[in-house]
């Protein structure tokens, strides 16, 4: 309500943010960019003829829109300055002067009010500049704006325009190509605190500091907001409790630690208070930022989140805030045009929950216990593969190549997964590529190459020393039952034994296993002989295997099975020579049947071809 000069009723209460409305460009907070630029262009009667000033609400656009006004018509200004006490100052900062022309442009968005508006341009002012401030044009319709255009772009020469808008990026681009644009930006916490200790003096108000910052932090940069909350609290004589900050408070975190039950509860209770799900939604993600800042050390950002992420057992990780801000974030655009935001919201929450339920900073007891045996069984596996690594350094060393026995002769290229493999899934370690050091252990295939495979025709390995030799403290004494030591020979041992030595083992059956003792048979007499021949040599391997000082091997003839109908005494099996040759030949395999043998004899040009086991596929 505008008085006379000078009268104001004595029982009119003004707001704090209208009451200490800033009236010189000295007194505006935390835009010093624009306030020097604005002055500098008064005093030199560098005037643009339109002005654009963007940025968030409550940081005083309108407010410096007003002070130019009063600076371009003031009868005594002091280097760009208004004097504040001369006629046209004082009625501008009334409301009551015909020089300054206010168009809202949220209510007055049609082509109409700008047309009124224009009409008026062309006539003379009591003052010596006429200024149209037209707050919020970014809600201007498309009409109105083009309609404002050519006015815009060549007023009278006494005319200035001065646009505000929280949202530059709405306007017009031929709009904000005809204006000098200036961007307001929100009062850090410096500032904010100096506006508040100058109102609380200038106001003689006996103000609680508690309270001071509790509407610092409340405004969160917003000079009106600031004072409103700061009114709100003086009102009240206390800092207000809200209620539904603290429910928001406890709902993200519910939302961020996974527990969707006490999340779903929350948001119900905050939607029957009448919040609305896509407010809830953006409070979550605007909780969720600050607690983030923080957790990364921005200067200057208070999160209540933060502080009660860090008085919990479980802290959540930084993961979790920022897979939170996305999903609700995204979330937030689809429940636009939902049928049920409601129930949008309640979706994105719960597949949240199953997300970031295991996700926490701070270790519980369980999960230290459960890191401590992982650790313990990894010591364990170290322990084991530094064993196996001693026996194959023992068997690849430089004494091999001066050996006269050539028992233990590995294949040049085994067509089966080697024996280091087998025994890698013995002790559970998963197989890794032949070229890539292993982690555990650090030996690759490089350094063990000479146990798998040998470069020359005469190349041999001496007879392997005993576990004990090797090993002494870490020898077995018992060998396993009869059912795993078939498993071990069929998935490993095997794979160890030269070809003469398998030929001559592939027909036997493990029939027990009595402490050192194995107990073995054949199907016919021809197989138990060549078997014998041969079985100190399989009695090593199986002893090897095992890590045992030595191994026996009774050997007898299979009384249960009758003999195959074919009769192999015919043809003799090929001696070792032979097969070692044929073997380097490349025209048998590995595991040299004399069945194959003969055929090979009768069909010289026959190929052999093996089928891959899983262990090679």
């Amino acid at each position: 309500m505008n008085y006379p000069l000078g009268v104001t009723p004595i029982d009119e209460y003004q707001s704090l943010y209208r009451k200490f409305r800033p009236q010189r460009f000295e007194e505006v907070l935390g835009q010093s960019h624009v306030t020097r630029a604005l002055r500098n262009a008064v005093a030199s009667s560098k005037v643009a003829h339109a002005y654009l000033f963007s940025g968030p609400r409550g940081t005083g656009k309108t407010s410096t829109a007003r002070i130019l006004a009063k600076a371009l018509n003031c009868t005594s200004p002091v280097q760009g300055e208004p004097c504040d006490n001369c006629e046209s100052c004082v009625f501008i900062r009334e409301g009551r002067s015909y020089d300054v022309e206010e168009l809202d442009a949220a209510s007055n968005s049609g082509v109409d009010a700008i047309r009124a508006l224009i009409s008026t341009v062309a006539t003379a002012s009591y003052g010596k500049w006429k200024i149209y401030i037209i707050d919020e044009v970014h809600m201007l319709s498309q009409a109105a704006s083009n309609a404002l255009l050519k006015t815009l772009e060549e007023p009278p020469p006494h005319v200035v325009f001065v646009l505000a808008t929280t949202s530059p990026t709405k306007v017009l681009q031929t709009i904000r190509s005809r204006t000098q644009h200036f961007e307001f930006h929100l009062l850090d916490n410096e500032v904010a605190d100096q506006l508040l200790m100058s109102i609380s003096s200038r106001g003689e108000l006996n103000v609680d500091p508690a309270i001071l910052s509790w509407s610092k932090k409340k405004g969160k940069g917003s000079a009106r907001d600031t004072l409103s909350f700061l009114d709100q609290a003086l009102a009240l004589g206390e800092i207000p409790r809200d209620d539904e900050q603290e429910e928001l408070l406890g709902l993200t975190f519910d939302v961020v630690s996974g527990n969707t039950e006490r999340a779903i509860s929350s948001i119900e209770r905050l939607a029957e208070a009448g919040m609305e799900p896509l407010d809830i939604a953006n409070a979550i993600v605007l909780l969720c930022r600050e607690a983030f800042l923080e957790r990364l050390g921005v200067v200057g950002v208070d999160s209540q989140l933060a502080v009660k992420m860090s008085n919990e057992a479980s802290v959540p990780s930084l993961s979790s805030l920022t897979k939170v801000m996305e999903s609700l974030g995204k979330t937030s655009l689809s429940m636009k045009d939902g049928i049920d935001p409601l129930a949008v919201l309640e979706v994105a929450v719960l597949s949240l929950g199953e997300t970031t339920n295991s996700t926490s900073v701070k270790e519980s007891p369980n999960t230290s216990e459960a890191i401590a045996q992982m650790r313990r069984r990894l010591e364990e596996l170290e322990e084991e593969v530094s064993t196996l690594s001693k026996v194959i350094r023992a068997l690849s060393s430089s004494d091999a190549r001066n050996a006269t026995d050539t028992t233990w002769a590995a294949p040049k290229s085994p067509s089966r997964s080697d024996s280091i493999a087998g025994l890698r899934r013995a002790i559970g370690i998963k197989q890794r590529d032949n070229t890539a050091p292993s982690q555990e252990t650090g030996v690759n295939r490089t350094e063990i190459e000479p146990v798998l495979a040998m470069s020359s025709e005469n190349s041999v390995v001496p007879e392997v020393p005993s576990v004990s030799e090797v090993l002494p403290n870490e020898v077995s004494t018992t060998l396993p039952s009869k059912e795993k030591l078939t498993v071990d020979w069929g998935n490993f041992i095997v794979e160890s034994l030269t070809p003469k030595l398998r030929s001559r083992f592939q027909t036997v059956r493990f029939v027990d296993v009595d402490g050192l003792v194995i107990r073995a048979v054949f199907p016919s007499e021809v197989y138990l002989t060549r078997a014998s021949e041969v079985k100190a040599d399989v009695q090593r391997a199986i002893a090897l295997f095992y890590k045992m000082a030595s191994a026996k091997i009774e050997l007898r003839l299979d009384i249960d099975r009758p003999e195959s109908g074919i009769d192999l005494t015919q043809e003799s099996p090929p001696d070792a020579s032979e097969m070692y040759d044929a073997f380097r030949g490349g025209t048998v395999i590995d595991a040299v049947d004399p069945i194959v043998t003969n055929v090979l004899e009768v069909f010289p040009n026959t190929q052999v071809k093996e089928y891959p086991n899983e262990d090679s596929r």
